[in-house]
């Protein structure tokens, strides 16, 4: 299926807002986009956001981002606080 064709990357980077800490997972891991009706309404309304599927542990299996082993980016659709579609738009941007 289109759907769940995954994008490998090398590595992640958290970084906090004061620059102070940052947090790396080295062995990378793959991402796709993720859902159905919220993936097709994004895309038939012309929105440029859509929802991601993070997979921390696909290189090793014992890899996690503070014990995530799989994130799901949303976007804004039924959030009236947006703070999705920023955290979305923030990650991408980087």
């Amino acid at each position: 299926m289109q759907f769940e064709t995954y994008k490998n990357f090398d590595s992640v980077k958290i970084v906090y807002p004061d620059d102070s800490t940052e947090h790396v997972l080295e062995s990378g891991g793959r991402l796709r986009t993720r859902g159905q009706s919220s993936l097709a309404i994004p895309a038939c309304m012309g929105a440029n956001t859509v929802p991601f599927l993070l997979d921390f542990n696909h290189v090793d299996p014992d890899q996690t981002l503070f014990g995530v082993e799989k994130g799901y980016l949303r976007h804004h659709m039924s959030d009236p606080s947006f703070i999705r579609e920023y955290s979305v738009h923030r990650t991408l941007a980087r």
